[in-house]
């Protein structure tokens, strides 16, 4: 295990079960498009708590974007069991598990960071995450509206 991964905060390549603690819709930068940014958290094993960042840019000027985010949230949705055509809400998509192929990659300004490469079911009926109490947040979820999305 490269040590530099482990100070800057990454989790190794590899397969982990995970569930999405956070899915939030949210606008771009540039306010001209829409994605949603989902916080994984590793569920068990030697990095168990660890977080990865995964955001589905669904609304975007360029359709190759948009194309790679319909395959890669169809894919969460199928890991988890949900139908994406029958998405209504972002919380749909939480605290669900799932099995995430983690890889790393160089970010903005070269620094190092995971991306998730794959979703597969997590194999334990997709059951669905009891966590303390101490883990849930407070904020609502934004409604995730799918007459505006192409999903």
């Amino acid at each position: 295990f490269d040590t530099s991964l482990k100070s800057a905060g990454l989790i190794p390549d590899g397969e982990y079960i995970a569930y999405c603690k956070k899915c939030e819709d949210k606008l771009t930068a540039a306010r001209n498009g829409k994605y949603l940014r989902c916080d994984f958290v590793i569920h068990d094993g030697e990095y168990k708590g660890a977080q990865v960042q995964e955001r589905f840019n669904y609304e975007n000027s360029n359709m190759q974007t948009v194309a790679i985010a319909q395959r890669q949230l169809k894919s969460f949705c199928e890991a988890i069991g949900e139908d994406i055509r029958n998405l209504k809400n972002t919380e749909q998509l939480e605290w669900k598990l799932c099995k995430i192929t983690v890889a790393t990659k160089d970010g903005m300004n070269n620094e190092k960071e995971n991306v998730i490469k794959k979703f597969a079911p997590a194999g334990l009926d997709n059951i669905k995450v009891q966590s303390p109490a101490d883990d849930f947040t407070s904020s609502s979820a934004a409604d995730f509206d799918t007459s505006e999305s192409p999903f």
